[in-house]
């Protein structure tokens, strides 16, 4: 069965990094998704949420360092250097893997970087991340989405189209339900998907409407929108992913809740998908 992750981003923002790890714990996950950098700052600071850690009752399985792709060519060289540290930190931990995000084009990106650059940024990132053992994947962000062109970064197409073109054993994807839905995703893109490349998933819903309409922030906890998540679920299986599926979404009435409260909740529905499925009966086999 695939495993759950809580991603950080559903508590609230003034949660302290150590009570998510807390409250990712008591609420039955097994995974947890926070930044390299609240990682280090809750073992340094927290004793309890340490031992969860050490003890492996709470795995911190990804997270993003402090990198971004579009950042000018000066910050981008001195960010690598920053995460070359959160990534050992970070994999010594039980860290798989770190993301990337595309940019939407390459004309929303205000120094100008070509594709070359680009690509060239994304090797040196695996290439780095491989040498403590991680994975990098690249996420693309499908809100906006006229149609699934071939080229674009908005789609599933087109982040695999820049995992060939880098080329690297350790480079993949992560995949976010509402990402692949507002970009006109189709199971077969899935199904189509190569079975040896890295995968990461985050599991949200949507709201009735036009897929072109939605934004991030109308994200909605799974079973609660009109993603058809159980064959999203069931297509990842059949490529051999068995998890984790790490619930993410910005909601503001789970940001109204208590810490623990919210991640009950998501952990409650992304539960629920998960037993909907028909290969429920597949053992979680540590996922790749």
């Amino acid at each position: 069965m695939i495993e759950l992750s809580l991603n950080r981003a559903v508590l609230n923002p003034s949660v302290p990094p150590a009570e998510v790890v807390r409250s990712a714990h008591a609420a039955g996950f097994t995974y947890v998704e926070m930044s390299a950098k609240r990682l280090i700052q809750t073992i340094e600071t927290d004793k309890e949420a340490r031992n969860l850690l050490e003890d492996r009752a709470i795995i911190p399985v990804h997270g993003g360092w402090s990198l971004r792709l579009n950042w000018s060519r000066e910050k981008f060289e001195q960010g690598l250097l920053v995460a070359e540290k959160e990534m050992h930190f970070a994999a010594q931990w039980g860290s798989r893997s770190g993301a990337l995000v595309l940019p939407p084009s390459l004309s929303t990106v205000n120094h100008g970087m070509t594709e070359e650059e680009m690509l060239e940024r994304i090797g040196r990132t695996a290439d780095l991340a491989s040498r403590s053992g991680l994975s990098l994947v690249i996420e693309f962000m499908g809100v906006g989405s006229e149609k699934p062109l071939p080229a674009s970064y908005r789609t599933l197409t087109g982040a695999l189209r820049v995992v060939r073109l880098v080329g690297r054993a350790n480079l993949g994807i992560l995949l976010d339900s509402f990402h692949w839905y507002t970009s006109g995703g189709t199971l077969d893109e899935i199904n189509d998907m190569p079975t040896d490349i890295p995968l990461f998933v985050h599991l949200n819903d949507a709201p009735a409407g036009d897929r072109r309409s939605l934004t991030d922030a109308m994200r909605e906890l799974p079973g609660s929108g009109v993603i058809h998540l159980s064959g999203f679920l069931n297509a990842l299986l059949g490529l051999g992913y068995r998890g984790p599926a790490s619930i993410e979404l910005k909601h503001p009435q789970l940001h109204a809740m208590p810490a623990l409260a919210a991640a009950e909740t998501a952990f409650r529905a992304g539960d629920a998908v998960r037993h909907s499925l028909k290969l429920h009966a597949i053992a979680y086999g540590g996922g790749r």
